[in-house]
């Protein structure tokens, strides 16, 4: 007789044994089942699958992976050819990885790439560069419902910095190429335009939108983005001559990203989302081509004491705006009211130290002649013309160190 009643219960019986139970005590002890051998079958016709699951609802149900998804390229390589077979440009990235995973309650999604550069005949115009502290050129994780957090959402990126040199001979092939292929065929070049206008008008609107939706449903979201600013690099030459003379060098420095808890009254509270976002080491300045002009003149220690240079102790050195930091504050408002303003700004620079002198106008007038032409009109010299030495400035107008 079974103990315990399940839906697969029965008697171990045959076609000749009578329904009452004095067969049962005729058996010897040998051929009777015991209690706990009844229990495990009764246990093993038992067994749904859904046990299981069940079984794991509790603590370890937050830490299962329902569904994980991984897209890995190694290497990936895109060139704009002309019809001469010349390349114009080639972009070429490095271990790109994508991968989503869900669980009980959150869903993860994160990216990462390791190389990114953008090449032309001329030479680099712009790639990653990894350090011992960023490894990887891009890294980014967003959360959906992170457990343990008082937040709905949350996005981390931290991005490494990127070089770019501004190649005048390349930008010039690139428009040729674009002018060209509107001559050949204007209505491929426009119905081409269109195609990729639109997804990108509408993947900016659906951004806008559940932006927008984050900020009207008051969902608590955390932002942490640690962004190593492009460092540009602008290679001056005379007219006429392939040789460099000098380089104006751009540091965007280092920029922070991040929302916190405000101490706001509880109506600006709601009414508004902040973030604060912080920069440091912005820099900009002209470096003659000697034996050190490359774009790592740019970099700088990431000690916190770091001395700015000044002009007495690097050489061929002028800077136009000393390293400096500032901090805006951005407030969003949640939901549009009339009676609000949409988004307020302020920022914030402790110190800003800005040099001028004739030598620095000279290279100055040189690099706004790269983009805008020659500045030459009548009754004025070319500025690849003009000497500082010919129009000396007095001592009045040359406050050292400003």
């Amino acid at each position: 007789m079974l103990l315990k009643k399940s839906w697969f219960s029965f008697r171990w019986r045959t076609p000749d044994e009578s329904d009452d139970d004095t067969s049962e005590g005729s058996r010897s002890p040998e051929e009777r089942l015991t209690e706990e051998e009844w229990q495990a079958i009764n246990k093993l016709l038992s067994y749904q699958p859904d046990e299981t699951l069940a079984s794991h609802s509790g603590k370890d149900m937050p830490n299962m992976i329902l569904f994980m998804v991984t897209v890995s390229v190694d290497q990936a390589a895109a060139r704009i050819v002309d019809i001469n077979h010349t390349e114009i440009l080639c972009c070429k990235f490095e271990q790109l990885q994508v991968s989503t995973k869900s669980k009980h309650q959150s869903t993860y999604c994160d990216v990462s790439c390791r190389f990114y550069g953008l090449y032309a005949p001329e030479g680099s115009l712009a790639q990653s560069v990894s350090s011992e502290q960023k490894a990887n050129a891009l890294a980014a994780s967003f959360v959906y419902h992170p457990v343990g957090e008082n937040v709905d959402q949350r996005l981390s990126a931290t991005i490494s910095p990127c070089h770019v040199t501004v190649l005048m001979e390349s930008r010039d092939r690139f428009l040729d190429f674009v002018k060209r292929s509107n001559a050949v065929s204007p209505t491929v070049a426009l119905e081409t335009a269109t195609a990729l206008q639109m997804p990108i008008e509408k993947v900016t609107r659906r951004a806008q939108e559940q932006f927008q939706m984050v900020l009207e449903e008051q969902s608590r979201f955390a932002l942490d983005i640690d962004l190593d600013a492009p460092k540009v690099r602008i290679p001056i030459r005379t007219k006429g001559s392939s040789k460099c003379d000098s380089h104006f060098l751009l540091d965007l420095g280092h920029f922070t990203l991040q929302t916190k808890d405000t101490q706001h009254d509880k109506q600006k509270k709601n009414m508004y989302s902040r973030f604060f976002i912080t920069g440091r080491d912005i820099a900009a300045f002209f470096t003659d081509c000697g034996s050190d002009c490359q774009i790592r003149t740019l970099e700088s220690p990431d000690s916190d004491n770091h001395a700015p240079v000044t002009l007495e102790t690097v050489d061929n050195f002028y800077s136009l705006i000393d390293r400096c930091g500032m901090a805006p504050l951005v407030d969003q408002i949640r939901v549009p009211h009339p009676s609000y303003l949409s988004m307020r700004i302020s920022i914030q620079v402790p110190n800003l130290r800005v040099h001028f002198s004739p030598s620095r106008f000279q290279r100055l007038m040189k690099l706004l002649n790269i983009f805008y032409g020659t500045l030459e009109t009548v009754g004025q010299p070319a500025v690849d013309n003009f000497q500082a030495e010919r129009a000396p400035w007095s001592p009045a107008d040359l406050l050292h160190g400003c």
